[in-house]
């Protein structure tokens, strides 16, 4: 390995690790533990959760995306689903803003999630158009807000 890769892999290690720590510290919400992994062969990262976690319509999932996607399909896996099958996307195509954090504000009830991933690439399944340039997406971290509950006008 030349001297210039054996510089940069240690600098792109620390500037991922900055970069969730920064994530986990500076946004508040519940962190969502697990251990990440990443294909390049289907431009996806995912978070394989420590524990399987319902959640619910009204909430609102932060994903710290990694990699050069512009554009990513955020889903979340049930227990016994085929992680090969494009099911359990939520909310369609999210655009990546500069500070890499996605807002996914969720539109129905997900029970028994045992994985969050999202894609990016060109195309993912063959199905969802991202564009030709679109690149890969990875996961930095999650956070999870629970619905607001509404008061009743009683304060209750």
């Amino acid at each position: 390995m030349n001297a210039s890769i054996r510089t940069i892999i240690p600098l792109f290690m620390f500037l991922i690790s900055t970069s969730q720590a920064v994530f986990s510290e500076t946004i508040q919400g519940e962190t969502i533990e697990g251990e990440t992994g990443a294909s390049p062969e289907t431009n996806s990262g995912w978070l394989n959760l420590a524990k399987m976690s319902d959640f619910e319509r009204g909430g609102k999932l932060l994903v710290h995306v990694g990699g050069t996607a512009d554009k990513v399909l955020i889903r979340l896996l049930s227990k016994g689903t085929n992680p090969e099958q494009p099911i359990g996307m939520e909310g369609g195509r999210h655009e990546v803003p500069d500070d890499r954090v996605v807002e996914a504000m969720l539109e129905r009830d997900h029970k028994d999630i045992v994985q969050i991933s999202v894609y990016g690439g060109p195309k993912p399944w063959g199905f969802f158009p991202l564009g030709e340039d679109n690149g890969p997406a990875t996961i930095l971290g999650v956070k999870y807000f629970k619905p607001e509950k509404k008061q009743d006008g009683r304060g209750n």
